[in-house]
């Protein structure tokens, strides 16, 4: 069975450069991760509209899914995002 890929999702402000050890680590265990932006990251006055964070999570998701079993990761308000996207 083949290891899956991890899908690192950040909090709000944070960017996906919190993952960097993790990452690391993963990578010499054998692992794939990827750590997309969520473009709301940081957005002062905070976005009213996660629209694109949600766009962002979904399209990582679908494109690793058809082929790769994955792991979602998710920390703070990723999760919420995470919920509406799938």
């Amino acid at each position: 069975m083949s290891k899956p890929v991890f899908i690192l999702l950040h909090g709000a402000w944070h960017s996906p450069r919190c993952w960097d050890s993790l990452i690391t680590a993963l990578s010499k265990a054998g692992y794939s991760a990827v750590a997309p932006a969520l473009p709301s990251s940081g957005s002062t006055p905070p976005t009213p509209d996660w629209t694109k964070d949600i766009e962002t999570i979904r399209n990582t998701v679908e494109n690793l899914v058809e082929e790769n079993d994955v792991v979602v990761v998710t920390h703070s308000f990723s999760v919420s995002n995470l919920v509406q996207a799938l």
